[in-house]
C-alpha cells in the first residue's frame, strides 16, 4: 500500500506539471497572436470602426496591395503630404523642400537604428506648425509598420513646442505628448505608448536629413532619415 500511495502521488505531480506546462504554452501562443495578428478592436480614438490597415494619403490614393500611397501630380512622400512643385501651393506661394520648420512643415521619414527592428523597420509622417513671431507651436506624428507606410502603428500629438536652431541643427522641444496605439501594436509597444505623456523632442540636421524623435517615457531614441517640404509665401 505504501508503494502504491507513493506511485499515485508521483503520477498526480506529473499530471499537474503537464497541465502547468500546457497552460504556459497556451499563454505564450495567445500573447504571440496578440503581438503578430491584426486584431481589430475599438480604439481609444474617435474612430471606433477605423481600418488600421489603411493610411491617409493626403494628396493621393491608397493602394492596399502595396501598403503605399499613389500621389497626385505635384505631390510626393510616403503619405503624399510633401509638395513637389510650386503649382500645388496656390497663387502667391512656392514649394520649399527643406527640413527647416516654417509656419507649417510636413516630414516623411524612414526609421533606422535600434527602433527600426523594434517596430518593424517602418516609416514616420509628421507635421509641425509654428507661429513665426513667437516660434511656439505644435506637432503630430504617425508611425507606420512598413517603409512605404501602412499598417498604422501609433500616433502622437505634441503641444507647447518651441523651435531653436544651433549649428545647423534644428530642434522642436515640446512639453506634452499624447499617444494612441492601433491594434497592430505588440503588447510591449502598447504598454510603452500608453505611458507617453511627457516632454518630446524632434531634432534634425538640416543639410543631411538625419533626424531623431525622443520622448521622456520612450526607452530609445527613434533615429530617422527625413525629407521635408512646405508651401510658403513668395518673398
Amino acid at each position: 500500500r505504501g508503494n502504491s500511495g507513493t506511485c499515485i502521488a508521483k503520477i498526480q505531480r506529473m499530471l499537474w506539471k503537464t497541465l502547468f506546462v500546457q497552460a504556459c504554452i497556451l499563454c505564450a501562443v495567445l500573447a504571440l497572436a496578440k503581438e503578430r495578428l491584426p486584431i481589430h478592436i475599438e480604439e481609444s480614438l474617435d474612430l471606433p470602426s477605423y481600418d488600421w490597415n489603411w493610411m491617409d494619403c493626403h494628396h493621393g490614393t491608397y493602394d492596399p496591395a502595396t501598403y503605399s500611397c499613389n500621389c497626385d501630380a505635384g505631390w510626393d512622400g510616403i503619405d503624399c503630404s510633401l509638395c513637389a512643385t510650386d503649382s500645388v501651393c496656390g497663387t502667391g506661394n512656392k514649394c520649399v523642400q527643406s527640413l527647416e520648420i516654417a509656419q507649417n512643415t510636413d516630414y516623411n521619414c524612414t526609421t533606422s537604428g535600434p527602433m527600426k527592428g523594434f517596430i518593424g523597420g517602418g516609416a514616420l509622417g509628421a507635421q509641425f506648425t509654428i507661429d513665426p513671431k513667437t516660434q511656439v507651436g505644435s506637432g503630430v506624428a504617425s508611425v507606420y509598420l512598413h517603409p512605404t507606410g501602412a499598417p498604422f502603428l501609433f500616433n502622437c500629438t505634441f503641444d507647447g513646442c518651441t523651435k531653436s536652431v544651433q549649428g545647423g541643427t534644428e530642434t522642436m522641444a515640446c512639453l506634452h505628448t499624447a499617444c494612441h496605439c492601433s491594434s497592430w501594436c505588440s503588447l510591449i509597444l502598447e504598454n510603452i505608448v500608453a505611458q507617453m505623456h511627457g516632454a518630446a523632442k524632434f531634432q534634425c540636421t538640416i543639410n543631411n536629413g538625419e533626424c531623431s524623435l525622443s520622448q521622456a517615457e520612450l526607452f530609445v531614441v527613434i533615429d530617422l532619415q527625413c525629407t521635408g517640404a512646405s508651401c510658403q509665401p513668395n518673398q
